[in-house]
């Protein structure tokens, strides 16, 4: 398999190709890969290959491509750790 060379890429992009990410971690975002090389994979949350890091940084993990995003990144997977946290809070609370 060929590693494409960096590529150009926005978070307007990403958004229009894949709607609704899923969190991987707390400071990253997992897509479905727009490349060519990732086309025929299926489009479910299994095959979310592309990771976007909260700096701009992503890399596929399946065909290599990898670069950092023209404009920024969303400052959604750090809500999300918010979230989760009042979430456990409020579940112990309710359990104690």
């Amino acid at each position: 398999m060929m590693i494409p060379a960096r590529m150009i890429l926005t978070q307007k992009q990403l958004d229009e190709f894949d709607a609704h990410p899923m969190y991987g971690g707390v400071t990253e975002l997992r897509y479905l890969c727009p490349s060519e090389d990732c086309k025929d994979y299926p489009a479910d949350n299994t095959h979310r290959s592309l990771t976007v890091r909260k700096d701009g940084v992503f890399q596929c993990f399946r065909c290599g491509m990898k670069g950092k995003l023209r404009d920024g990144v969303h400052a959604v997977p750090l809500m999300k750790r918010a979230t989760r946290v009042a979430v456990r809070r409020s579940v112990r609370d309710v359990m104690s």
